[in-house]
């Protein structure tokens, strides 16, 4: 079904270079849909977006334009998944030119 959505979201952030290639940052917020949120209680199989999410990375730089790292991220933010979360852990490269 086509729904409509206004979502709000406040996060914070931090991140540091532990080494000179390597660099952690972490998140957490919490993301409010102001237009759904009053029928998760009515409809609990309609989609919403209301809810806590976190996560981090681990980025390792061999070069200035390559790196390539690890993700993390959790929400509880859908209605997917077990018990409304939603957890990713992901692998990634990226290249500049």
């Amino acid at each position: 079904p086509i729904i409509s959505r206004e979502v709000h979201t406040v996060l914070v952030s931090a991140g540091d270079r532990v080494a000179d290639n390597l660099v952690w940052s972490a998140f957490a917020g919490y993301s409010y849909d102001r237009k759904n949120f009053e029928s998760i209680t009515v409809t609990p199989s309609k989609l919403t977006f209301t809810g806590l999410q976190w996560g981090g990375e681990l980025i390792y730089e061999p070069a200035a334009d390559f790196e390539f790292g690890v993700r993390y991220a959790s929400s509880d933010t859908s209605n997917r998944g077990t018990a409304n979360s939603l957890t990713q852990l992901s692998l990634f490269a990226t290249g500049r030119f």
